[in-house]
């Protein structure tokens, strides 16, 4: 691990190493609680000092993907190096994990573990708290996309406030939207035809197709997001294999 200090001198101040049987995929820090910047108008609220106090007595953790095998979560990394460590079920049942990306999906505080991968399957996994004290993640939810994954990101596209899961595959951008208005289930439409159930947080779900422009390129190779015509929304951008 590597601290810049307001000195601009990058140090070592932590160095671990494991050696594992599978190519990683995925590699990313997080911890368990949601904490948002608290606008200046709040801060002699005493509201800074409460946030400041759970950041401090929060635990830095380490999830690390991997192609050929399970998916991991070191826990309390800066504390207990590679020493504690907890599997996530099912991810290493749908072909190599491509990606993986950290959001509180069901918006309770906490942040959920999702994983993309090449068996077009989206993993969502929560970490569940035992009486005993004992911690393990089980799998929240999954989803079936058509195509093989290959990013997952969280933000929101669409302006309304409530941020979006964006799921790249091959072939095209899925959005996951977060459904403010009625608690009933709702389904996520393909391209295909198949509609699949998705759960009650989350709505209509819409594969964004270009009218079509997808399919003219050949595979998606990668995605970004940017607003670049300066216009103060986001815009998709798609690389293709086909040049495009």
């Amino acid at each position: 691990l590597f601290r810049g200090p307001l000195t601009k001198e990058i140090q070592v101040v932590s160095s671990w190493k494991v050696d594992l049987d599978s190519p990683v995929s995925a590699v990313q820090f997080f911890e368990d609680g949601v904490f948002l910047p608290i606008p200046e108008f709040l801060e002699n609220a005493g509201i800074k000092k409460i946030q400041d106090d759970s950041t401090e007595s929060s635990r830095t953790h380490l999830l690390v993907g991997t192609t050929l095998g399970t998916s991991f979560i070191y826990r309390d990394i800066l504390s207990r190096g590679f020493d504690a460590y907890a599997t996530l079920p099912c991810s290493d049942q749908f072909d190599s994990v491509t990606c993986g990306c950290i959001a509180d999906i069901d918006m309770d505080g906490e942040n959920e573990v999702i994983l993309g991968t090449y068996g077009q399957e989206v993993l969502v996994y929560k970490l569940e708290r035992f009486p005993s004290g004992k911690e393990a993640y089980a799998l929240l939810w999954q989803q079936t996309v058509s195509h093989p994954i290959l990013s997952l990101h969280y933000l929101d596209i669409m302006g309304d406030g409530a941020c979006e899961l964006l799921v790249l595959s091959t072939k095209g951008l899925h959005i996951l939207q977060v459904d403010l208005d009625s608690p009933v289930s709702a389904v996520q439409f393909f391209e295909d035809g198949v509609f699949l159930p998705i759960p009650e947080f989350l709505e209509n779900g819409e594969s964004l197709r270009g009218a079509g422009v997808c399919d003219q390129f050949d595979s998606v190779t990668c995605g970004c997001i940017a607003d670049i015509d300066m216009d103060g929304e986001n815009e998709v951008i798609l690389g293709t294999y086909g040049q495009g």
